[in-house]
């Protein structure tokens, strides 16, 4: 459980080294406690933010997030569409980031808010400079036109 005083700045900085807090605040996504809730998707977004290794298990959870609490489905994508925008450690770390998230895009584009935002990033997916982004952009374009 996350400390009502506890900083998420830093609590963010002691997971980036940790993949069990990481499943921790993950998991704490599903409590009834908006404090915990919300401190935790707000702590994952700033890790999100500026790593690779712990905002690619972001992505990855963002799909069980996405299934057992579609109210948070809106706030997800909004900071998954940031990648586009996100610097990371580098160009490559941030083509994989695109890659899992439009893969996630493909999984649950149906459900999802968003439709024309989603497009764009995978659009955008499409020149990507790692093939295996690319031709899950097409992929995902071929079947959401």
């Amino acid at each position: 459980m996350i400390p009502k005083e506890l900083d998420l700045k830093a609590l963010a900085k002691k997971a980036k080294k940790n993949e069990q807090l990481i499943q921790m605040l993950i998991d704490e996504l599903n409590n009834s406690k908006a404090r915990i809730k919300y401190g935790s998707l707000n702590t994952l977004v700033l890790i999100s933010e500026k790593e690779l290794i712990p905002a690619s298990n972001i992505v990855k959870g963002s799909s069980v997030i996405i299934q057992s609490k579609p109210d948070l489905a809106d706030k997800i994508i909004s900071k998954l569409l940031l990648i586009r925008t996100n610097d990371y450690e580098t160009k490559e770390c941030k083509e994989i980031l695109k890659g899992q998230t439009v893969d996630l895009f493909y999984k649950f584009f149906d459900k999802l808010p968003q439709k024309e935002k989603i497009k764009a990033f995978v659009k955008d997916s499409l020149n990507s400079t790692r093939n295996s982004t690319r031709k899950k952009a097409e992929k995902f374009m071929k079947r959401y036109k």
